[in-house]
């Protein structure tokens, strides 16, 4: 099986499960504010329960990479790579302007197969970022 997390936008999350063949068996869309954030590696692990799937039948874990939101992207690529580490399979970054499951998997097709586990994938967030200089408030 191999597991597809798309975190791109900021208060949703997308997590597929696709055969062999990348042929998606069943995907589930949720909603993540902030809070709820902190939990993501508790939800992919409900979703592979609700779908009667072990995380040590995934054999490889394709990701959103970007662009996207900061926080929200993060959450999916440390996730993802977290997964590819601990169960020593490879995981693959994609980069889709749609939200097409299907066309996600196929573009992993070819890298999955040239990636060797311990790999890593690094988020494209689209821009720099906007960090500026904190204010200081004067408190007399």
């Amino acid at each position: 099986m191999v597991l597809y997390i798309d975190t791109r936008e900021f208060e949703q999350a997308i997590l597929a499960l696709a055969d062999g063949d990348f042929k998606v068996v069943n995907s589930k869309v949720l909603c993540l504010d902030s809070k709820r954030r902190g939990q993501f590696l508790k939800a992919v692990n409900n979703f592979l329960r609700c779908e009667k799937v072990s995380i040590h039948d995934v054999a490889a874990v394709v990701v959103e990479k970007g662009p996207g939101a900061f926080s929200a992207l993060r959450t999916g690529i440390i996730v993802a790579n977290t997964l590819a580490f601990s169960l020593s399979i490879p995981v693959v970054g994609v980069s889709s302007v749609s939200s097409d499951i299907k066309t996600s998997l196929q573009k992993a097709r070819i890298q999955i197969s040239k990636a060797l586990p311990p790999s890593f994938v690094i988020p494209d967030y689209g821009r720099e970022p906007t960090i500026t200089k904190p204010k200081r408030r004067v408190v007399y």
